[in-house]
């Protein structure tokens, strides 16, 4: 946690290719990581880096969508703040 400063990050990829997908049409939490996931995961994907609602949202519900899809996919992000 850092305050009053500026951080700048870089990555660097060789074979990546990075996809984004953002959906406020879903019925629950669960729908939500099954439909990202659906739509991102391929037989080569290796992680996802996701954000769900901080206030609203419910992580494990999203997480148990996901691993609906894929048990092997990394998952990284978090609940966004309000």
């Amino acid at each position: 946690v850092s305050t009053n400063k500026t951080v700048i990050s870089f990555t660097s990829f060789k074979n990546t290719s990075l996809q984004v997908y953002i959906s406020k049409k879903f019925k629950n939490y669960y729908d939500a990581g099954l439909n990202m996931a659906k739509n991102l995961v391929a037989n080569n994907t290796q992680v996802i880096i996701s954000f769900i609602d901080g206030l609203n949202g419910n992580g494990e519900e999203f997480l148990n969508g996901i691993n609906t899809i894929s048990k092997t996919v990394k998952v990284a992000g978090g609940l966004a703040g309000d």
